[in-house]
């Protein structure tokens, strides 16, 4: 028994009633050597364990009473300071009896510094990852913040140059057929009727236009009003911007998901501002048909037309198109001949 007192890797000591070294193992002299160097007479049975650890009495002398009261007593990491050295063990104080009456604990300890150090290493790292986490979040914060403002600004120049391209010429047609319109009727009433209807048309393009970017403006209300409705205000936005007939059907209606009826809004403003800038057509026609199983929107131009084999799908927003298509997981046919004209027909399965 007592060499395994003293070769135990454990520190080992006992303590009589009296607060006493009774005796200790060499694992715990060598504890004590490695922490606080003392002489040996220093800690030499019969020592007062409280002159080993000074200024300790009312943190352990608790705990040691309760184990002369039978209790076993366990603490972990239990810091310890001599003068700057810092260390940190665990603790199990047992009940040592002769015969009947306890008279002595045993004290075993566990040097835990290693492992405490390593902790707080480990927890002052995590807190500054945590800061620089949180450092970078702010910074992608106010990236967003400025791409979002960027993207504002853009979007801003973007609807300014469509209102200026669109219904600022629009309107600027307009106000002169109106100021030469009394005149025109004078000399011909059949011409003057030609010029109304075509103020007419001018007008109400102009109003489309209006609506349209109106919507631009709030993006939201693209899933407010029915697809069928922004279709017809797209159409009469470009017969009077093109002064050419667009003819739009529109047969049956169901509430679409948000996103395919963005998608789909997007995909005819897409085709139709490519015949505008493109196609020199003398009509075009827009069909949404809305079936059981299916929604199919299709434009048809009679204008130039183009060879698929000779465009690029980067060129007039084919790319995107097809993007914007696959995106809801539908399907996109883009049919054209040079000189025929052209027809996008887009589907989307319920």
């Amino acid at each position: 028994m007592d060499q395994l007192f003293e070769r135990l890797p454990i520190g080992l000591a006992l303590i009589d009633q009296n607060y006493n070294f009774v005796r200790y193992n060499l694992t715990w002299q060598n504890f004590i050597d490695r922490y606080a160097p003392l002489r040996p007479e220093q800690i030499e049975p019969g020592k007062n364990l409280f002159s080993v650890f000074p200024g300790e009495e009312s943190r352990f002398q608790p705990h040691i009473d309760a184990a002369f009261a039978g209790r076993v007593v366990q603490r972990e990491n239990v810091q310890l300071q001599w003068g700057s050295v810092l260390s940190y063990w665990d603790v199990a104080l047992f009940p040592f009896a002769s015969g009947e009456v306890i008279d002595q604990i045993l004290v075993m300890a566990v040097d835990a510094s290693d492992r405490v150090f390593a902790y707080q290493m480990l927890e002052k790292a995590n807190q500054m990852l945590e800061l620089r986490v949180e450092e970078r979040t702010q910074e992608i914060n106010r990236l967003r913040d400025q791409a979002e403002q960027a993207a504002i600004i853009a979007e801003r120049g973007r609807i300014a140059r469509e209102l200026h391209d669109a219904v600022t010429q629009t309107l600027f047609s307009a106000s002169l057929i109106a100021e030469v319109l009394p005149r025109v009727w004078q000399r011909s009433p059949q011409e003057g009727e030609r010029r109304l209807a075509e103020l007419r048309q001018l007008t109400r393009g102009a109003l489309a236009e209006m609506r349209t970017l109106l919507l631009e403006l709030r993006p939201t209300a693209l899933t407010e009003v029915s697809l069928s409705e922004l279709v017809r205000q797209l159409g009469e936005a470009l017969a009077g911007r093109a002064r050419i007939p667009v003819n739009v059907e529109c047969v049956g209606q169901y509430d679409l998901p948000p996103d395919v009826q963005i998608t789909l809004y997007r995909i005819a403003q897409e085709a139709l501002n490519n015949i505008f800038k493109h196609a020199d057509a003398a009509s075009v026609t827009v069909r949404l048909v809305y079936e059981e199983e299916k929604v199919c929107l299709t434009i048809t131009d009679d204008g130039r037309g183009f060879d698929p084999q000779l465009v690029t799908a980067e060129h007039m927003g084919l790319a995107i198109m097809g993007e914007r298509i696959a995106g809801i997981g539908g399907h996109l046919i883009i049919e054209s001949q040079t000189g025929f004209g052209t027809t996008v027909c887009a589907t989307w399965r319920t």
